[in-house]
């Protein structure tokens, strides 16, 4: 056990197919455990294992999940740590994070702050050392409806502000994201009576 993002399942396959009886044994494991004291949602989360190791491939990874109504939960190597979080940021936005080192083991650790905040910690340490658990919070309600980034509905909110008309900005979005003209509108009508 645990048996999650770990080759064991090769054994317990063989086994398997040998009639060998195999029994689970519960115990603490890096991913529930790590999710438990995240502070963050736990009621629905996905699990992704180790993101790619290729920097575009594991910014479209991340990317999948960035209007996610889930948190989600990953694992990184210590060598990566500190470019997954800026990809984590620049594809899905600056949530809030828990990162947690050496979980179940001597010396954890747990970091719960924005993942550029996170990552500005990391950052600072002579080496990065351990074996991370990455928990981050699902998209917020704007997110997780309309599939949009934080940093897109942060862009608009100020666009909003700003005092640039409904349909200068919609159709701004649409370029930017591939929607269809009608639908950014309805969304920054939406927006700014949710404003007033």
């Amino acid at each position: 056990m645990p048996l999650i993002s770990d080759p064991g399942f090769v054994l317990v396959r063989a086994a398997a197919a040998e009639n060998i009886l195999i029994s689970p044994v519960p115990g603490p494991d890096a991913v529930t455990s790590a999710l438990a004291i995240s502070g963050l949602p736990a009621d629905d989360f996905r699990f992704i294992g180790f993101p790619p190791r290729k920097t575009g491939d594991r910014r479209k990874a991340l990317a999948e999940h960035a209007s996610a109504p889930y948190s989600l939960v990953f694992l990184e190597a210590p060598q990566r740590l500190l470019d997954t979080l800026s990809d984590l940021i620049a594809e899905i936005g600056d949530r809030r994070v828990a990162v947690c080192r050496n979980m179940t083991k001597p010396g954890e650790e747990v970091i719960r702050a924005l993942a550029s905040e996170v990552r500005e910690v990391l950052a600072a340490r002579d080496q990065v050392r351990g074996e991370f658990t990455i928990v981050v919070d699902r998209a917020d309600k704007a997110t997780a409806e309309t599939g949009l980034g934080d940093d897109i509905l942060r862009m608009t909110e100020s666009l909003i502000e700003a005092g640039l008309p409904t349909k200068a900005i919609s159709a701004a979005l649409a370029k930017a994201t591939g929607a269809p003209r009608r639908e950014m509108f309805q969304l920054v009508l939406t927006m700014k009576g949710e404003r007033e």
